[in-house]
């Protein structure tokens, strides 16, 4: 995990994704169709960096909302 945070320090000016079917986000096509080789589902998906965090806002945004729902039911001690 260190050279990816490496290289995420020293590429942050890119501005595609690359992202292998088990959720994985790449910064070159190579490493993620590198990763691809070993699933089942080969696909790479390559999204912009803003499409990603907008995703990832919406996905947040949505787990934010499941705990809310599981926690309006549980009595609060006053």
């Amino acid at each position: 995990m260190n050279g990816i945070k490496q290289r995420s320090d020293n590429s942050m000016q890119e501005d595609k994704l690359y992202f292998s079917s088990d959720g994985l986000a790449f910064l070159n096509e190579t490493d993620a169709k590198r990763q691809a080789k070993s699933l089942r589902d080969k696909r790479i998906n390559v999204m912009t960096r803003q499409e990603a965090d907008l995703q990832m806002e919406k996905l947040l945004a949505d787990i934010g909302d499941e705990e809310s729902d599981m926690l309006s039911g549980i009595p609060t001690l006053k």
